[in-house]
């Protein structure tokens, strides 16, 4: 993180869990996270988007296979008012079987909770290369 960054607004859904996971990790990196002002940086977590896609199927016609997208649109501004929007997207394979719908269910939620943990992780990147002086 840029040294000169101690603190940053981020703008996000109240139930946005990468805007969680962001304000967290910036905490972990003692950068406060505070309300916005003029001057201050932001980061601004758009509404994540989760698309799929069918990648196979089995003999009978049920889908064996998906493709997972992830897409999160997010914008930063730096403290003298410049805005960079960026579009975080990931993807992800996923096996699909009817005969273990359950553990199939606790599946895809790990396979997303890594997905939004990605989504940090890139975000705290383009971070980095846009919010520098």
């Amino acid at each position: 993180m840029p040294e000169n960054l101690t603190e940053v607004s981020v703008q996000a859904s109240k139930r946005s869990e990468v805007a969680t996971g962001l304000r967290r990790a910036l905490a972990q990196r003692q950068i406060a996270v505070v309300p916005y002002s003029d001057g201050t940086p932001v980061i601004e977590v758009g509404q994540e988007k989760l698309d799929r896609r069918i990648l196979s199927l089995t003999p009978s016609g049920q889908v064996a296979e998906y493709e997972f997208i992830y897409t999160l649109p997010i914008r930063f501004v730096h403290a003298s008012g410049q805005a960079q929007e960026q579009t975080i997207e990931l993807s992800r394979d996923y096996q699909d079987d009817p005969n273990f719908a359950l553990a199939k269910t606790r599946e895809f939620e790990l396979v997303i909770r890594e997905m939004r943990s990605d989504a940090v992780q890139r975000a705290l990147i383009l971070m980095n290369q846009y919010l520098r002086d």
